[in-house]
């Protein structure tokens, strides 16, 4: 019995180093891009490269449209990059709205090294670079899935004309622990993205979006968060949404209508 036990141990402490140091592998899923990518898209854009906090080199694509109402900072799920995402922007543009996008540290052209502190900072530097062009009662911080913690804390901190979370989770330890419940997660994680913690501090209107058959981020963990601010939120419930589908229903096209075409 003993030996048995003693075995088990080993495996157990073997499951945990293993977690520990993998874990960015289990959270990002990043796709490299060529510096000398070039970028084809319909609406007229650019491509801007920030200096960030601890050796940051953050690549984004900024769309323009000619007399914007103001500017959505995107902040965008875990895996792929700006080719992926970019296309988003057409949302956006066709509200008259200027688009953001960038990629995190790791992703497409960004450099640096990949810590939560650092991606906080990163969105927090570039926040202040916006707001060197746009007063904050015009800009929109819209964070998708992994980008939903980066987006309440970067609010929390702010005051932006609204904050949009798009199937949010509640904590990153909730969703750990819902996959590996046999594993100590507040001792072994790196990464935190303590959404719970920071959208009570957020004075900006919240909106929250969730699919009902979400299969990565339950539906539950989006109404949770919202629970916490219902007074002032307003959760947006699209009853056969997935985790990447939200945009092709009619509720969200009207969610979009009513907050970005307001005066």
């Amino acid at each position: 019995m003993i030996i048995l036990l003693s075995i088990l141990l080993f495996f157990y402490l073997i499951v945990l180093g293993f977690f520990y140091l993998k874990q960015e592998s289990l959270i990002f899923f990043p796709k490299e891009t060529s510096y000398s990518y070039e970028y084809d898209f319909s609406n007229k854009f650019k491509e801007i490269f920030f200096e960030t906090p601890n050796n940051g080199k953050i690549h984004a694509l900024r769309f323009f449209v000619d007399k914007p109402k103001g500017i959505v900072l995107y902040l965008h799920g875990n895996a792929g990059n700006l080719e992926d995402w970019a296309l988003v922007n057409k949302m956006f543009v066709e509200r008259n709205y200027d688009v953001l996008i960038i990629d995190y540290r790791t992703y497409g052209k960004s450099k640096g090294i990949l810590t939560e502190k650092n991606l906080h900072n990163d969105v927090q530097h570039i926040y202040n670079k916006v707001k060197e062009e746009f007063s904050e009662d015009m800009i929109i911080v819209y964070g998708r899935s992994l980008g939903t913690g980066m987006a309440t804390k970067l609010c929390a901190n702010n005051l932006p004309k609204a904050m949009i979370l798009e199937s949010p989770y509640y904590s990153i330890s909730t969703i750990a622990k819902r996959i590996a419940p046999f594993l100590p997660i507040n001792l072994l994680l790196k990464y935190k993205f303590e959404s719970n913690k920071y959208i009570i501090e957020v004075k900006s209107p919240i909106y929250i979006l969730h699919g009902k058959q979400d299969e990565v981020i339950p539906f539950e963990s989006g109404k949770q968060l919202f629970n916490l601010v219902k007074d002032r939120a307003k959760f947006i419930e699209i009853e056969n949404g997935t985790h990447s589908n939200l945009s092709s229903f009619e509720e969200y096209s009207y969610f979009l209508d009513e907050v970005l075409q307001k005066e």
